[in-house]
């Protein structure tokens, strides 16, 4: 292989030293297939032509890391030093431990790599304080599967359940699964049954409630599977814990309340939709769209020729139709309407501000005839990336990638190098590259 000459150039970051949302922050930075790891603070913690990709392990301040030279994962520690050798195929962190597959088994170590459970099961489901749910026969054939409990210290114990799929990861203390008749049901910690297979299919639980469907018909059921929402929805769907779930039904849909199922609001019509977005809920109902809030009152309508709506930060970002060369723009924080760019998405806010990612490119337009129908596809490699804030202003352009992390900085390329962003533009710290 190419060898890859790297120089590290720490960039000078004219801002203010971290806050509290910050402080511990690592990011991994991925170029010419090598990862790197950095701080919040621009400081490189693991340097490139290490290693091939790097995934952080929950919050145990462990990585899960491939060589670059090849191979399984392993666990390393920040700074890029081994915890175990490079020989599994998954790992995944479970509260104080790693869950392990290795040639196919599924075992558990613990955090320094000494292993608490050997590799004996072909499926390992973590149950918290209680232990692992296990499989030992393949879950994928149509054979039945036994279900055994095993102890954090190791010992095996047959719950007497057979399943023919499942189970799922524990939320609020319960794992959905399906018996051997295919109706869905929950499992305790113990392995036995804290809510009878009735269901024909069930979610997790969040906030001592999940979305479960009977027959046709979804609703929303406590943890003692009564339902709190009736089964009487095609679909239903949950968002934060503060607003309505979205019942669907045939040509309406409806915003519900999740404490007693009482109907906040009904939107009729036709190709009747509705989705979350930011703090407000998208709903389209006979030609008609906008964004309402959790009473069903409407926020905003959507003018002519606006065929998508989102909410985020406070700003809407407006779609217009497909067959315009530059569909998306975005109502800011002043009230006025900015931008015609090809795509726009939320990059997150820094000081009191918000900010978007744009992407612009080439294009070369198409015309169907005799079907009235134009599109502009786009011309490979001429797509760059740019921040805007929330009164129009463009902060920064040029970028080969720009991409959101979850955290308070964005990762970004050029031609030239790779490196860590604040949402206003600001270089954190860069990696100059060169073959």
């Amino acid at each position: 292989m190419t060898a890859i000459l790297w120089l590290l150039a720490l960039l000078a970051a004219l801002c203010p030293a971290a806050t509290a949302e910050q402080t511990g922050d690592i990011y991994v930075l991925t170029t010419n297939g090598s990862a790197v790891l950095t701080d919040e603070t621009g400081g490189v913690l693991v340097r490139p032509g290490e290693y091939a990709e790097i995934g952080r392990l929950g919050g145990s301040g462990l990585y899960a890391a491939r060589p670059l030279s090849g191979g399984g994962l392993g666990v390393i520690r920040a700074d890029g030093t081994a915890v175990t050798a490079f020989e599994y195929s998954a790992l995944e962190y479970d509260g104080g431990r790693i869950v392990f597959t290795r040639d196919g088994r599924c075992g558990v170590m613990d955090t320094s790599g000494s292993a608490l459970i050997e590799p004996l099961y072909t499926r390992l489901i973590s149950a918290g304080e209680s232990g692992w749910l296990a499989l030992k026969s393949d879950p994928l054939d149509d054979t039945p599967d036994s279900l055994w409990r095993v102890t954090p210290d190791g010992a095996e114990q047959p719950t007497g359940v057979k399943l023919s799929y499942g189970p799922l990861a524990f939320s609020d203390g319960l794992a959905e699964a399906v018996d051997m008749t295919g109706r869905w049901g929950y499992l305790d910690a113990e392995g036995g049954w804290a809510v009878e297979p009735r269901f024909s299919w069930c979610g997790p639980f969040r906030d001592g409630a999940a979305c479960a469907a009977e027959g046709d018909g979804m609703g929303l059921v406590g943890r003692s599977g009564a339902w709190i929402v009736p089964p009487v929805y095609v679909r239903l769907e949950r968002g934060a814990p503060q607003m309505p779930l979205i019942g669907f039904e045939e040509g309406a849909v409806s915003l519900v309340s999740p404490q007693d199922g009482a109907v906040i609001a009904r939107f009729a019509g036709a190709g009747a939709d509705a989705g979350y977005t930011g703090a407000l809920i998208r709903v389209s109902a006979g030609g008609r769209l906008c964004l309402v809030d959790g009473q069903g009152a409407v926020v905003r309508e959507a003018e002519e020729g606006v065929v998508g709506l989102q909410e985020r930060g406070g700003c809407v970002i407006e779609q217009r139709s497909f067959s315009e060369e530059r569909p998306y723009g975005f109502i800011g924080a002043d009230g006025a309407r900015h931008g015609d760019w090809q795509e726009l998405s939320f990059a997150g806010s820094y000081r009191d501000r918000m900010y978007f990612i744009f992407s612009e490119y080439e294009t070369v337009r198409s015309e169907y005839a005799g079907q009235g129908l134009v599109f502009y596809d786009e011309v490979l490699g001429t797509r760059r990336y740019g921040l805007v804030n929330d009164e129009g202003d463009v902060m920064s352009a040029g970028f080969i990638s720009l991409r959101r992390t979850g955290r308070a900085l964005l990762t970004a390329e050029t031609e030239n190098w790779i490196g860590l962003i604040r949402p206003d533009g600001t270089v954190i710290m860069s990696l100059e590259k060169a073959e």
